[in-house]
């Protein structure tokens, strides 16, 4: 069992019985950021994931709603080199940043006037 594995089965994250509508491929040709590996096997592997980790509320999108949520906060239209992935439940974003063709870093941004 991976580290990650490890992490998600503690907070009873649900894995991903269902067919899967939208591909790694899709999600990564609108957005224009290439995903890591890890992040690739959680997005094909579990299902959305909203719980407390420790005093903090992390809500992360599943696959099939990254393409609609980053469409309808206009995140890939006022952050380009950014997809977000999941919500903090007051009020921020959590995001993938581009730093460069083969890095990203994790970031925490308001969703209030993303331009």
């Amino acid at each position: 069992m991976t580290d990650i594995e490890k992490i998600l089965s503690k907070y009873e994250v649900p894995k991903r019985t269902g067919q899967i509508k939208v591909t790694i491929e899709e999600v990564e040709a609108k957005t224009g950021i290439k995903l890591s590996e890890d992040y690739i096997d959680f997005l094909i592997n579990y299902e959305g994931f909203g719980n407390f980790i420790g005093e903090k509320y992390v809500h992360l999108w599943d696959l099939e709603e990254l393409v609609e949520q980053n469409e309808g906060y206009f995140i890939l239209e006022n952050l380009p080199a950014t997809i977000g992935i999941g919500s903090n439940g007051a009020g921020e974003l959590i995001a993938l940043e581009r730093i460069n063709e083969e890095n990203v870093k994790i970031v925490l941004t308001p969703f209030i006037d993303l331009s």
